[in-house]
């Protein structure tokens, strides 16, 4: 996170390898790698592009635009929304 704060948008193999340990599973990622993809999933990094295959990763404040309402909404909104603004 320091980095991508730091340098802006990095792809997996922007991460030096410190180690010969290599990820293990099916895709045998590196640990930089599962690591970017486990803050991805915790919503902690968004995707800002692809290059061909790799996917650049950034602070979701420099990808989302500001507009964009990230609040979860409560049940009255979410059923208001699907009765009157869903489009059809």
């Amino acid at each position: 996170m320091r980095r991508i704060q730091q340098e802006g948008p990095l792809r997996a193999k922007d991460f030096e390898q410190n180690s010969t340990q290599r990820g293990s599973g099916c895709r045998d990622w590196k640990p930089d790698k599962v690591t970017l993809e486990q803050l991805f999933i915790e919503g902690e990094l968004m995707l800002a592009e692809r290059i061909v295959f790799q996917k650049v990763y950034d602070l979701i404040k420099r990808v989302l635009p500001s507009c964009i309402v990230t609040t979860m909404s409560i049940a009255k909104e979410f059923e208001r929304y699907l009765i009157m603004d869903y489009p059809t």
